[in-house]
């Protein structure tokens, strides 16, 4: 994770990302559930919604057991219709919006 370290730390986002998991953080990768829900345990998330573009990404979030929001602009080679997912959005605003929703 040192590399996408350095990467980070010059966008002017940065202050918004909470945790990084990395393909090196655990000895597992998605679509395993352990390096989603260590996000959401350092986090200290009680709850939490996955927000992918993928195949791979919907089965990480089946795997540890929440919600799934599909991007529907990102790179996949199956059809969206055929993504199981529980929000299919454009702009993140709907996120936000989807997931208060989920209380």
């Amino acid at each position: 994770s040192g590399p996408l370290q350095h990467v980070l730390a010059g966008l002017p986002q940065r202050d918004l990302i909470g945790t990084v998991i990395a393909g090196d953080t655990l000895p597992v990768r998605k679509p395993h559930p352990e390096p989603l829900l260590l996000a959401f345990e350092r986090l200290g998330a009680k709850r939490g919604l996955y927000v992918g573009d993928s195949e791979t990404d919907v089965e990480t979030a089946r795997r540890a057991g929440v919600p799934f929001a599909l991007y529907k602009h990102g790179i996949r080679t199956t059809p969206l219709d055929q993504i199981p997912h529980d929000l299919a959005f454009d702009h993140f605003d709907e996120v936000l919006r989807f997931y208060e929703g989920l209380a």
